[in-house]
């Protein structure tokens, strides 16, 4: 009787030891060449994934930065009072740019105007959850379509009163307000003739309850004003104010 040997395979073996389990090893491979390390490729792989978290944080960076890129202006003076970098309290001063740059913690965008007018002041009485029938400005938040600072203030100014008499900007003040001092308001000085003021009468929105002029020695000590009035009021502005209102400084 013949006997018959077993035939030889044309496919090769190779032996690799899995790291970190003990006990396992000379496990079998098909193929003619043994793979690349497993280390090599666990190192090869945290380096790709290292990568790709960089790239990611670079895109995010340059998106939060973006808005920054439209309004930024020169950044506030060390020994400004109230400055976050050196004190962490609310800031407020005049600057000749749309606004500061390189805040920290700033999370939001806003513009308002103060009408300006023979020594007196267009304040709007608050018809809202917050700040209700707090003497205020018209303004808002910074949305994406608005080019700068003072388009926001323009185009929430005529939201909230319907239109906007012939004025011209005399200066801006810059606040940081919110609980966490997380946002830069920017209020525009803006002065009316005493003639477009006779002729102006505003349309209020939902959002206010009424309007009037106040003298600004009056507006100045009133106690029910809003938090951006406020400081814009402080003794630190109060003279560029009157200035640009025409009043007595």
């Amino acid at each position: 009787m013949r006997t018959s040997s077993p035939r030889a395979s044309s496919t090769s073996y190779h032996r690799v030891d899995l790291p970190g389990l003990p006990g396992v090893k000379g496990i079998p491979l098909k193929g003619g060449a043994p793979p690349e390390d497993f280390e090599a490729v666990s190192r090869r792989s945290r380096t790709q994934l290292a990568l790709v978290a960089c790239v990611g944080l670079v895109i995010m960076a340059g998106t939060t930065m973006s808005l920054w890129d439209k309004f930024r202006g020169p950044p506030l003076d060390p020994d400004d009072v109230g400055a976050p970098a050196v004190t962490g309290k609310p800031a407020a001063r005049l600057v000749d740019a749309p606004g500061p740059k390189g805040l920290e913690g700033i999370e939001k965008l806003g513009a308002g105007l103060m009408l300006l007018s023979g020594g007196e002041v267009l304040l709007l009485k608050r018809n809202s959850l917050h700040n209700h029938d707090k003497w205020g400005l018209p303004g808002g938040n910074v949305e994406e379509n608005d080019s700068q600072p003072l388009a926001t203030a323009e185009r929430e100014a005529t939201e909230e009163m319907g239109s906007l008499p012939p004025y011209t900007i005399a200066g801006e003040i810059n606040t940081i307000r919110g609980k966490n001092n997380e946002k830069l308001y920017t209020v525009f000085l803006a002065v009316v003739s005493p003639d477009a003021k006779e002729k102006y009468a505003p349309l209020l929105n939902e959002e206010h309850s009424a309007w009037k002029w106040f003298p600004l020695d009056e507006a100045i000590k009133k106690k029910d004003l809003h938090p951006v009035v406020e400081k814009v009021f402080k003794k630190k502005h109060r003279g560029v104010v009157l200035k640009a209102a025409g009043a007595p400084v």
